[in-house]
């Protein structure tokens, strides 16, 4: 469930809706996510407050989860052939049944298939090749749907399937910032990465979205220079060979890049709230970047030059206030 234009929302008017009807029993979940808009203004603001600023955008996902949901965890994250790997796994609720609640189906690259139980297993990762893990968290409550009983025991699993490429390199990088802005320098470091010792690496990066960057050199980190960006959303790819024996891995990432001369930002109190919890919302909106006065011929010097705004994906609000100050809205009864 997303906020809609039909709420009038805008930037400092953030609360957090949350269905009053959301039940949950320990036969019946609800699974509701709920989100609040991006709130654009429609065209770009071009007030005395923010002169020249182009719109920014951004938005946070609150979720209620009520649907027992199982998950997989893989210690180290990024393995290579040979590496033992430790497989969690959790579920929500209370998972029982016997012998075990957590029950597994691990199949290698030749179809070998076994099936430990518990919580967590280890795992030798010998052999190159597709790796696939099944993990099966059992409750002891019937299933809303039939859907629901994965082994015809009439109660309820939840499963969750996990599969890995594994071979001699194993790709990963981190982005710093962790949240950019197209004004500041972008380092991307690919010696998160994993390979076995010897290796002879080729390192290559792809960047496209609202800018396609091409010029990171072939090495583990890559600096994307200020401004080199467009604001907007980005894909990020690497792609690592071991050309010793042509191993190939890749990690692709999706980062927003704001834009450095004007920010939106809102915080909400708490972003898994339970139903009926009392949240609060804060929104803040841009404030000029120069201390000339408005209309003046040191502010129209001082005024960036408007980037192009890529397509916006959400319902556009039919009004935006002019950002001018902060404000607060809280504490709210959310259902």
């Amino acid at each position: 469930m997303r906020r809609s234009d039909a709420d009038n929302a805008r930037p400092d008017d953030l609360d957090c809706l949350i269905p009053a009807n959301l039940t949950a029993t320990a036969v019946r979940w609800a699974h509701v996510a709920v989100a609040n808009a991006d709130f654009p203004c429609d065209p770009p603001f071009d007030d005395e407050s923010c002169p020249g600023h182009s719109d920014q955008l951004k938005s946070q996902e609150i979720v209620i989860d009520r649907a027992p949901e199982a998950v997989i965890t893989i210690t180290p994250s990024n393995p290579i052939t040979g590496d033992t790997v430790s497989l969690g796994g959790t579920g929500e609720g209370q998972p029982a049944g016997a012998p075990d609640p957590f029950q597994w189906l691990i199949r290698d690259p030749d179809l070998i298939e076994t099936e430990p139980t518990g919580t967590p297993v280890s795992v030798n990762l010998n052999k190159s090749g597709e790796w696939q893990f099944r993990l099966r968290v059992n409750y002891q409550h019937e299933p809303e749907t039939p859907g629901g009983d994965l082994d015809g025991d009439g109660l309820y699993e939840a499963q969750q399937w996990e599969i890995r490429t594994i071979s001699s390199v194993s790709a990963d990088f981190t982005i710093s910032p962790a949240n950019p802005l197209n004004t500041e320098p972008i380092t991307l470091d690919g010696n998160a990465s994993n390979w076995q010792a010897g290796a002879s690496l080729l390192w290559e990066w792809e960047v496209t979205g609202a800018t396609t960057y091409n010029g990171c050199p072939d090495n583990a980190i890559c600096t994307i220079p200020a401004d080199a960006l467009n604001w907007g959303e980005h894909t990020i790819t690497l792609t690592l060979t071991n050309t010793g024996n042509n191993d190939v891995s890749t990690m692709t990432k999706t980062v927003y890049v704001a834009n450095g001369s004007v920010q939106l930002d809102f915080t909400i109190s708490d972003t898994t709230p339970d139903i009926g919890q009392t949240c609060s919302s804060t929104s803040r909106a841009c404030r000029p970047t120069s201390t000339a006065r408005p209309g003046t011929s040191a502010a129209l010097a001082a005024r960036p030059t408007p980037r192009a705004t890529p397509a916006l994906q959400t319902p556009t609000p039919t009004a935006c206030r002019p950002p001018t100050r902060t404000r607060t809205r809280g504490p709210r009864r959310c259902g």
